[in-house]
């Protein structure tokens, strides 16, 4: 690496890690603010909220590296123009690809690593913050209540459960009714059982009746004492309806949405947020091209300041595509990878387009 690299990329990382920790501290702080309740209760150990604030960390990190390599960015470009810097390497026949390509560098090179981070360690650090949350800090027991009353639970496209009482603790059910829908009939057949209890892996039925809807109106009755009964699936299990995807490795959320497509549910939503997981870390390199580009093209203009605020413009409304894309995918207004991919791309197209002007400017 030549000197001049050396220089542009310390100066970057300099302005980067400044940025980094301003974000983190400020929203760290408002954090805190959120929860100051923990403290004025005073009945939470100190290290509970200090390791919860830790382990919530890497996922900050995550969501503030854009924003931050994007200003930085603008920020180094701007301080060498400031500090007539830019044109006497002009001058001297360095191309903008050679004085940028440090901090492209690091915007790829950022883009890779939070790629696997965002797909594996930063999930589970999230996942242990929230677990520290509900049963250290907040005392709740984790799977939400154990004990319920008159709920129902869809299983799958074509089977629904309701139970009168369900105790997640022990995966019991008392008074349990089956509903299985056909498609000769409104419901095709239904298993009423005093209990459902899990025991050695497997749900068993006991003192109930199967009932079978003939096409012709008639309903057979058959007792039974005792009935295996496939359903895959512990008690909490079939009630996590809603996940938390921000929780879940790439692996990890992946079974889940292949689950709901083999028990015939909506997949979408949770298919759009598995896209966006993989692509979320390539906005990294995104913003640090769209950040060279409103650079070269302001600085001359107004400056370091006009620089920074045509491009918070920017980035404003890339991360508003981003979410208003991804709004439409949830509602199936546009399918999972359109929602997810299209801001991306159109904002890559942009930044290239404008770098490549630089370019042949140049």
């Amino acid at each position: 690496m030549s000197i001049l690299s050396k220089y542009i990329l310390s100066e970057y990382l300099k302005f980067l890690s400044l940025l980094l920790t301003a974000l983190l501290t400020i929203f760290c702080t408002i954090y805190f603010l959120e929860k100051i309740n923990w403290f004025s209760q005073g009945q939470v150990p100190f290290f509970l909220i200090v390791q919860h604030l830790l382990l919530r960390l890497p996922k900050m990190i995550s969501d503030l590296m854009p924003l931050s390599l994007f200003l930085s960015c603008l920020l180094t470009l701007g301080t060498l123009a400031k500090n007539n810097e830019i044109i006497p390497m002009m001058s001297a026949g360095i191309s903008i690809v050679r004085v940028t390509a440090p901090i492209l560098l690091i915007g790829a090179a950022m883009s890779v690593i939070f790629f696997f981070l965002n797909g594996s360690f930063i999930p589970s650090a999230y996942k242990a913050a929230q677990t520290v949350q509900k049963e250290g800090i907040e005392k709740r027991e984790m799977g939400g209540t154990l004990l319920q009353n008159k709920i129902w639970i869809r299983l799958n496209g074509k089977t629904l459960l309701y139970t009168q009482l369900a105790n997640a603790k022990t995966n019991r059910m008392d008074g349990v009714h089956f509903y299985y829908l056909g498609s000769a009939t409104p419901i095709e057949a239904e298993i009423e059982a005093k209990t459902l209890h899990y025991e050695n892996g497997q749900w068993i039925l006991s003192n109930g009746f199967d009932i079978r809807h003939e096409k012709d109106g008639t309903t057979l009755h058959t007792p039974f004492v005792r009935k295996e009964i496939q359903i895959g699936k512990t008690l909490l299990e079939m009630q996590q309806i809603e996940v938390e995807p921000d929780e879940m490795t790439y692996g990890q959320l992946k079974s889940y949405v292949d689950q709901l497509k083999k028990d015939g549910l909506n997949h979408i939503r949770y298919q759009v947020d598995l896209d966006q997981k993989y692509a979320f870390s390539f906005s990294n390199f995104i913003v640090v091209l769209l950040g060279i580009g409103i650079a070269f093209r302001y600085l001359q203009q107004g400056g370091i300041s006009k620089s920074v605020l045509v491009g918070l413009v920017i980035f404003l409304l890339y991360w508003l595509s981003i979410s208003i894309f991804l709004s439409m995918g949830k509602t199936e207004t546009l399918t999972p990878v359109q929602a997810v991919f299209v801001p991306h791309l159109l904002f890559l197209f942009l930044g290239g387009c404008q770098f490549c002007n630089l370019h042949r400017a140049n």
